[in-house]
């Protein structure tokens, strides 16, 4: 996160358990949910990597630090893409958006790649820094020499909120914007911290998931069978 390990350690530490209590929630009574309610709990182990990242720079342990980061990397330039399109499709159920989603999907895997193969790479460098009480991530991407960075910021947000905003779950759709709204935010006042930041603010999005299915599973306990939740 964009202000101390213990923040980071913090944000953790409510993100995990509340995170296992929702995917044991999805399991028992809303398996559609269950990837929207594992949300929380990824973000967690993200924000507890970030944690090490801060320990790392903190003590000047180098391999501490990278190892920290490409950890944190990982979530952020490879599973995101990849798992939020799939997250919508796992509980979308008409088949039109389910395609559109399911084709979202496989863009997310194969753009995730491109971003976050590099950053393992010992011949591409990647540098991790403090800049205005921050985490900035300097990474080094396979199609830098053909795609402008802002290019690849947008590309990005076309892969994570159209299948949000494609869902014909209103709940989710919400979430959609709200993460649009912290992307602004962030590409405003953080953009030098653009990564750190908007995860943040994403993770601490993905607890409204858990308000968002609890009110899901409400509604279809009171509706007659055959509603959409």
């Amino acid at each position: 996160m964009c202000f101390s390990a213990e923040a980071s350690f913090s944000a953790a530490a409510v993100l995990v358990p509340v995170g296992l209590y929702a995917l044991s929630k999805a399991r028992r009574d809303m398996p559609g949910w269950t990837l929207f309610a594992a949300f929380p709990l990824v973000f967690g182990v993200q924000q507890a990597l970030e944690g090490v990242v801060w320990i790392g720079l903190g003590s000047g342990d180098t391999e501490l630090t990278y190892c920290a980061a490409r950890g944190y990397l990982f979530f952020s330039h490879f599973f995101w893409p990849a798992f939020v399109p799939l997250a919508a499709w796992w509980l979308e159920p008409e088949a039109t958006r389910r395609r559109a989603m399911a084709l979202f999907a496989v863009l997310g895997f194969l753009f995730g790649l491109a971003t976050y193969l590099p950053n393992v790479l010992e011949s591409f460098e990647l540098e991790v820094g403090f800049l205005q009480n921050s985490i900035t991530y300097q990474t080094r991407l396979l199609h830098d020499s053909l795609i402008s960075r802002s290019v690849v910021e947008v590309l990005y947000a076309l892969i994570i909120l159209p299948p949000l905003m494609l869902s014909s779950e209103y709940r989710i759709r919400i979430f959609g914007g709200l993460v649009l709204l912290a992307l602004v935010a962030t590409y405003a006042a953080f953009y030098h911290a653009l990564i750190s930041v908007w995860c943040f603010l994403a993770a601490a999005l993905s607890l409204y998931l858990v308000f968002a299915m609890q009110s899901a599973l409400g509604a279809r306990r009171a509706d007659p069978p055959g509603e959409v939740s």
